[in-house]
């Protein structure tokens, strides 16, 4: 009994690290909504621009305190989106946009999320318009 319980502990252990180095080395799902799909499917003079960690984190914050208050979504980054009338964060999980409503910000808002800057460390800023992706 011993035996057969250690072979399925390692069988475990061992297909289970198999499986995550494989997901690793996978390309997204062709389900999976990247930046560069976004940049394809929306319109010419659509602004995409990923949020640096402050950003990211700034925005979180804006999430939990929106009615009705909640989690903050599962997401690891996010982009803003500027439309001609419209701002929205769209959240990521890695370089997948999660399945979920994005979130709609005003103006004053995107001025905020302008005047925050990167962390220390961080590459670069993505208030900075040559960081921006244009359409």
């Amino acid at each position: 009994m011993k035996t057969i319980a250690l072979c399925i502990a390692v069988s475990l252990a061992v297909g289970g690290a198999a499986f995550a180095a494989e997901r690793a080395n996978k390309a997204p799902s062709p389900t999976c909504e990247t930046v560069a799909k976004m940049k394809a499917d929306f319109s010419k003079g659509t602004r995409i621009t990923p949020l640096n960690i402050a950003q990211f984190h700034f925005m979180e914050g804006v999430y939990v305190a929106s009615p009705p208050p909640g989690p903050p979504p599962p997401a690891d980054n996010a982009v803003l989106v500027q439309l001609k009338a419209v701002n929205l964060i769209i959240w990521m999980k890695s370089e997948c946009a999660l399945e979920m409503r994005p979130t709609q910000v005003s103006d004053k808002l995107v001025e905020l999320l302008h005047s925050i800057k990167p962390v220390a460390g961080e590459a670069s800023d993505a208030g900075d318009s040559k960081d921006e992706l244009h359409l």
